[in-house]
């Protein structure tokens, strides 16, 4: 009697831990697959974004009259700061393009600002090497370059400072 009371005991328990942890359980699978769902549109977003960075730069690079091509610029500053990876792409082309539309200078220099504050290095590093050629186009921007300059000394990063 007392080991059947024992077994039974010992079912009870089993049912109350199933029960207890299931709902959990099912949470969590939920809560995971929200999670992956919304990293996988996130990634759906990022290729989105990627990919019309590089059609702006096609328009840019194959157009004989750049005046015409100022949304295609602009789009560029705009997506320049949706994530890291565009942020990077972003770093080279912000500068490449920036003498060509003058009346976007100072829009696009804060995007180009905005992305140096970038937390992941390569991005940073990215964005460093294209100061040099706000320096040739426009000098009006020399003393904010000076300042970023002077921050990457400061940073304990060798990558950064060498760059």
């Amino acid at each position: 009697r007392e080991e059947k009371n024992t077994e039974t005991l010992g079912l009870l328990c089993e049912r109350i831990t199933i029960h207890q942890y299931q709902p959990s359980t099912l949470f969590q699978n939920r809560h995971l697959s929200i999670e992956i769902s919304e990293m996988s549109e996130q990634y759906s977003e990022d290729s989105k974004h990627i990919e019309k960075l590089y059609e702006f730069d096609e328009h840019l690079s194959e157009s004989t009259d750049k005046s015409k091509n100022v949304q295609d610029y602009k789009g560029i500053i705009e997506l320049s700061n949706t994530s890291s990876k565009t942020k990077q792409l972003g770093a080279q082309l912000i500068p490449r393009y920036f003498k060509l539309f003058t009346g976007l200078a100072t829009e696009a220099f804060d995007a180009f600002l905005d992305i140096i504050e970038e937390v992941d290095i390569a991005v940073r590093v990215q964005a460093i090497r294209g100061l040099p050629l706000f320096c040739k186009d426009t000098p009006e921007f020399l003393s904010k370059i000076i300042d970023v300059l002077v921050q990457c000394l400061n940073t304990e990063e060798s990558v950064e400072r060498d760059a």
